[in-house]
Order: C-alpha cells, then sequence, then structure tokens
C-alpha cells in the first residue's frame, strides 16, 4: 500500500508536474537566489541559527516557546550542526534512540538527511541496526547489459537529492538512453530505477508531498523537470542542511532512565548515558530485590512487595548516607539483596553441607535457619526488654523481616530507626562471619574424616607395568579345601566387622566434632556482633546527625545522660 501511494504520488507530479500556489511576489522574481536567499523565502520556517538569536531577541517567552512547536525544535542552538553522522557510533554504545512523533513536514523535508536518518526507518527489513535507508537492498542485474542500482549514493544527500536523481534516471530508461553515471558504456538504468523507487516506497508520503512542492517552488533553479544531471553532493552540507540536521537531532533521546524519564541528546550528560547504558543491570537488581523481599516477608501480595521494595530501597540510601561505618560492611548487606553472596546454592554445588548438616544451604539457612545465625538473633532479643519490644505468646517477637529489611519491631517504646541499622548490619555481618568460620571447619572436618577412612582400607598393591608378568603367573595355585574356604570366610567377614564399626566410630567422632566446632562458630558469631557495634560506638563518640535523638536508656547505645556522647549500653 505504502508503494501504491507512493507511485500515485509521482504520478501525479511526472510528467504533468504542476506548480504549487505561492504569492505573485515571489512568482516575480527572476534571478535563482543563493543559499541563504533561498533558505529565508523558500524555507522561511528554517532560519539560520544567526538570525534565530535576533528574532528571539526581540520576541517574548511565549511567541519563542510558540515558535519552537511550529519547528518541532528543542534546543537546536546548543548542537553541532552535523552531529547525525555521529548518532551510529553513538547508538552501538547506547540503547536505541527514540524519537519525538510531532513533526509537521513543510518545506524542510527536502533538506532531510537520507542516510543514517533515524526518522527515515527501513520498515521492510525489521530489526536492522541502525535501521536506516542505507538498509535498502540493490536489485540484482537482468543482464550484462543493465547496471546494478546504488551507483547514486556518493551523489545524493538529501531527500531533495533524491527526488531530483529520479527526474534523471527515470528520463534515462523512459528514452532508453544509457545511465548517467555509467563510465561510458551502454548500460541501461533499469536497476538504479528500481532501486529509487525502493528508497522512495520507505518514505512516508506526507514527507515525499511536502519534498515534491518544495522542489516545485518558483524560486528554485533549474525547476524539478527541468533537471538535466544528477547533483553532486558537496563534502560539507548546506546552511539550510545544517539547520535540518540540528533540528532532528535535537529531537532524538533516549527512553529509560529511572522512573520513566528521557533524555534528549541536547541534554545527555555522563551520569544519564551510564544509567542508560545500566538499564538492563537496573531491571536484574530490581528483580532480585523483589525476589529478597517476598523471601524475607514470606507473602506472594504484590502491592506489599512492592511497598516494601521501596522501603528497601529508602534503607539502603540511608546505610550510605547517614550512617557512618566501613562501607565492606555494607556490601555484605548489599551482596544479600541481590543474593550476591558465595552460597552452596547460589554456587550449585547440590553435594556441599552446613557445619550443621543442612545439605545445599542457601541464604535462608546461612542467616536466619542456622543455629550460628538462630545465635545471633537470640542475642539481639535478648537485649530488647518487653518495653521495647512486644511479646505475644505461640510468636517470635522477631521477624525474620526484621533484621533482613532492617525494620524495627514493634513495642510500647519504639526502637531508634537509626540504631537498629547499625545493629541489623553488625547482626549480618556476623551471621557471614560465622559462615565463613562454618564452611572452614566444614573443610577441616571433611578432610580428617577422609583421611581416617583411607587409613583403615587395605594398602594397594604396587603399580607394575602391564607388559611385565607376575612370578605368581608361573605356578598353579592349590585348591582350597572346604575348611580353608570356611576359614578365609570367617577371617573376612570378621575385618569387615571390624571395618563398619571403626567407620560409624570415626562418623560419631565427626558429627561430635562437628558439634563442638559448631558451638564454637556460635560463640565467635555472637563475639563478631559484639565487637561490631562497640566498632561503632568507638568510631563515633559524638552522636552525628540522626544519632542526636537517641535515648538515654535505649538498648545496644545510648547516650550518656552528662555528656551526651554515644556509649554501649548495658547487656541484660
Amino acid at each position: 500500500q505504502s508503494q501504491q501511494r507512493q507511485r500515485q504520488l509521482l504520478q501525479q507530479v511526472f510528467p504533468a508536474a504542476p506548480a504549487a500556489e505561492v504569492p505573485e511576489q515571489q512568482q516575480q522574481q527572476q534571478q535563482p537566489p543563493q543559499q541563504r536567499q533561498l533558505l529565508q523565502q523558500v524555507f522561511p520556517a528554517a532560519p539560520t541559527v544567526g538570525q534565530q538569536q535576533q528574532q528571539q531577541q526581540h520576541q517574548g517567552p511565549h511567541q519563542r516557546q510558540q515558535q519552537q512547536q511550529q519547528l518541532g525544535q528543542t534546543d537546536a542552538t546548543a548542537l553541532q550542526p552535523d552531529q547525525l553522522t555521529d548518532l551510529a557510533t553513538l547508538q552501538q554504545h547506547m540503547s536505541h534512540l527514540s524519537t519525538q512523533p510531532v513533526l509537521t513536514p513543510g518545506p524542510w523535508c527536502s533538506l532531510v538527511p537520507l542516510f543514517g536518518n533515524h526518522f527515515l526507518p527501513c520498515n521492510s527489513i525489521p530489526g536492522v541496526v541502525p535501521n536506516g535507508l542505507q538498509s535498502v537492498p540493490v536489485p540484482p542485474t537482468i543482464s550484462d547489459f543493465h547496471l546494478r542500482g546504488g551507483y547514486i549514493n556518493g551523489h545524493i544527500r538529501s531527500l531533495g537529492d533524491l527526488y531530483k536523481a529520479f527526474v534523471v534516471i527515470n528520463r534515462a530508461v523512459t528514452t532508453q538512453q544509457p545511465h548517467p553515471l555509467s563510465p561510458g558504456g551502454i548500460s541501461n538504468a533499469d536497476g538504479e530505477l528500481q532501486y529509487i523507487q525502493a528508497l522512495v516506497a520507505e518514505i512516508p508520503v506526507a514527507w515525499s508531498q511536502a519534498t515534491l512542492d518544495a522542489l516545485q517552488h518558483p524560486s528554485v533553479h533549474p525547476p524539478l523537470r527541468q533537471q538535466q544531471s544528477i547533483p553532486s553532493a558537496p563534502v560539507e552540507p548546506s546552511v539550510a542542511e545544517q539547520h535540518v540536521e540540528a533540528m532532528l537531532v535535537s529531537r532524538l533521546g533516549w527512553h529509560g532512565l529511572p522512573g520513566g524519564k528521557a533524555v534528549s541528546i541536547a541534554k545527555l550528560t555522563v551520569k544519564a548515558a551510564t544509567s542508560l547504558q545500566l538499564g538492563h543491570v537496573r531491571s536484574m537488581r530490581q528483580s532480585r530485590h523483589l525476589a529478597f523481599v517476598q523471601r524475607a516477608l514470606g507473602t506472594p501480595d504484590s502491592g506489599a512487595l512492592n511497598v516494601a521494595v521501596k522501603q528497601l530501597h529508602v534503607c539502603m540510601r540511608k546505610l550510605w548516607k547517614v550512617i557512618k561505618w566501613d562501607n565492606l560492611l555494607k556490601e555484605v548487606y548489599w551482596r544479600m539483596t541481590v543474593d550476591g553472596l558465595p552460597t552452596a546454592t547460589r554456587m550449585h554445588h547440590a553435594d556441599s553441607k552446613c557445619l550443621c548438616g543442612s545439605v545445599c544451604p542457601g541464604l535462608q539457612h546461612h542467616f536466619w535457619d542456622c543455629p550460628i545465625a538462630t545465635a545471633v538473633v537470640d542475642v539481639v532479643l535478648s537485649q530488647l526488654p518487653p518495653a521495647w519490644c512486644t511479646r505475644t505468646p505461640g510468636s517470635s517477637p522477631l521477624s525474620r523481616h526484621h533484621v533482613w529489611l532492617m525494620q524495627p519491631p514493634a513495642g510500647p517504646t519504639g526502637v531508634h530507626r537509626n540504631a537498629w541499622l547499625v545493629v541489623c548490619l553488625a547482626a549480618i555481618n556476623a551471621m557471614d562471619s560465622g559462615r565463613k568460620v562454618a564452611n572452614t571447619y566444614q573443610q577441616r572436618v571433611r578432610v580428617q574424616h577422609a583421611a581416617a577412612v583411607a587409613a583403615l582400607q587395605p594398602a594397594a598393591a604396587p603399580a607394575r607395568p602391564e607388559d611385565q608378568p607376575a612370578i605368581t603367573n608361573f605356578f598353579q595355585p592349590a585348591v582350597p579345601t572346604a575348611e580353608e574356604q570356611q576359614h578365609n570366610a570367617a577371617v573376612q567377614q570378621h575385618r569387615q566387622q571390624q571395618l563398619e564399626a571403626r567407620l560409624q566410630q570415626l562418623a560419631q567422632q565427626q558429627q561430635l566434632q562437628a558439634a563442638t566446632l559448631l558451638r564454637e562458630a556460635q560463640d565467635l558469631a555472637v563475639a563478631e556482633f559484639w565487637k561490631l557495634v562497640a566498632d561503632f560506638v568507638i568510631l563515633n563518640p559524638c552522636p552525628a546527625r540522626g544519632f542526636d535523638t537517641l535515648p538515654h536508656d535505649h538498648p545496644f547505645m545510648c547516650l550518656v545522660p552528662a555528656t551526651n556522647l554515644l556509649q554501649l549500653a548495658p547487656r541484660f
């Protein structure tokens, strides 16, 4: 249908090509104007940069804004004139460009760049990058006497040049003349005409109509129907082409910034470009945060999950802005929220065991279900009196989301928000420290057990070359009697029973050793928790902003009544 509309449009223009209606004053002009005069008379909607600045000095804000909306122009003066040629390189490292759909066709369409233009996509070949008219395939040749298309690519720059070339090529095909760009042969231009028609079919009809109307303007010299040769595109674009390129570039930009925001090329910063490049990382991190919150809350309610994810982001911003502490401690929590800690579940170690005996432990085991994590949670709960944490019969007053999402537990006297952030961060790092200690102990127990089992096995015969015969091969072994066979079987059974008893004894010793090491790991995790809380108090003796309202009887840490200095609270 698009090709049919383009064909009807061309038939209306050629060969009749009626001139567009223009004011009488412009019809009386006989001399061909220069480029700047052509820009002012034929394209009054596209002034030069200098003229635009002079006009803006005499216009009010409302008139200036209305003119920019009519031109479809946004901050064009802040752009380099030939930026459109660099968009292909920029697009390789960024997401796909998006265009603003509000572009009213006008005389400027004849100066629109033909190739590499994101406003002229190649619809016949979806998914082509950079998805421009340069992706239009060249039709095959009919015979050796017909040239392929594509020879005009080096001679045309804009949409107007394309239609000028169409007039010349169409005349050559109609009159059976050689290709205008042929190196002296008699090759026909049918292939070139098919290529131009394929390009024209990709151009919007409204843009084609506006281009033809502009080229048939009486001030254009020579007229479109009298075009005799294919125009040669200069190395540098004209002033009018530069202005149109700047206008198009100013309407290009990217979507995908946080919050659904968009940014134009004129306002693109290093921060915005980095955010665009990390869009897939941000979406992946968002999905990991959602899974983490769902695991912490244990509820599939989407509304509660979205609210909790926002609260998690606020909590993480507070950790880095309010809590003045070592960032390595905060990094453990950051990795925990995106499931980035090297647990057995994440590393796909199905045969790995925790020191407590759990198979293939994951995030929930190491930071809540493991006896090491339970010891840390019990210590935290023991320091919360009933006035600070409400006890409900039949349920634990401290749930997983209180620690993982750093939400203070409910109580008559609420726990200080920032102090609870420090407590939860210290508890999570203490659990992670206990996880590392447990892995080290478990590896030690496994190595010792494997060495003890290997010592019980009979020593293997020394290896010998395959081609070396043994001396026993030359003797005929005697057939054992029934009594000897019975005796050998009894001896073998006794040895097997002794081996099984010894292996059972080793397994019991391994369990006892693991239990002892587990209690030691619990003590080390609890000690690590108190060491970290004391470390924060020592590093921040004078309460900064956010801790100056800490009560004097607050658990874990409090302010000294006389000096208002931060100190450890008495332990219960």
